[in-house]
């Protein structure tokens, strides 16, 4: 359940430091293209947890059904189990972005909503890599 997900220590202070930022992100860590910017970071638990719980109900498997077919291997195409996923803001176009904690408990990796491509990926391994992306 995402209530026993542990927000990293750094991230309220990451945010602090990158509220004003409006650069776009051309590639995530990866070199893959991405080219988007942040238009919001939830800067208090509470957004967290709550724009969090209704992960699942928007993208219900009913109009996103898992899928087998992965362009890269940070490619996740549709997440259905939203358990271990915490959304902390979100792009000009309401894109989400997610902290990822299925593969570190710790230390969550970035995960992405691709409107274009209609899929999740992983666009950094972890938050102060997700914020170097929007770094001139």
């Amino acid at each position: 359940m995402q209530q026993n997900l542990k927000i990293p220590a750094n991230y309220f202070e990451l945010v602090a430091k990158n509220q004003d930022n409006s650069h776009l992100a051309q590639t995530d860590q990866y070199g893959y293209e991405l080219a988007v910017e942040i238009n919001a970071l939830f800067d208090n638990e509470e957004e967290i947890r709550q724009e969090s719980s209704e992960l699942a109900d928007f993208f219900s498997p009913e109009f996103f059904p898992p899928t087998d077919d992965r362009v890269n291997e940070y490619d996740l195409g549709n997440i259905n189990d939203f358990s271990k996923i915490l959304k902390f803001g979100y792009d000009g176009g309401g894109c989400h972005f997610c902290m990822d904690f299925s593969q570190n408990e710790n230390e969550p990796r970035v995960i992405y909503w691709d409107d274009f491509d209609l899929r999740w990926r992983v666009i950094a391994d972890n938050l102060e890599h997700f914020f170097a992306l929007f770094k001139d």
